[in-house]
């Protein structure tokens, strides 16, 4: 009984396996990433992460479009 009940989850895995690779088959935005696509990915944003951070530094924070002015400062917001 029991083999019975392994095989036909067998052929239903088999089966199913199947027709997800025949769905997927031609559209590579179903397909998975792999970990080093995801570790590159993760270089990349830190690598913009950290040269926003320096810009931002080297810049100030006065890159607010109104010159400058914060709106505590100039009584805006409250």
């Amino acid at each position: 009984m029991s083999g019975g009940v392994a095989l036909a989850g067998i052929i239903t895995a088999t089966l199913a396996s199947w027709v997800l690779e025949r769905a997927t088959r031609n559209n590579p935005d179903a397909e998975p990433s792999s970990r080093a696509q995801v570790r590159a990915l993760n270089e990349k944003v830190e690598a913009l992460t950290a040269a926003l951070a320096a810009r931002d530094t080297t810049r100030g924070h006065d890159d607010a479009p109104d010159g400058g002015a914060s709106p505590a400062a100039t009584g805006a917001g409250s």
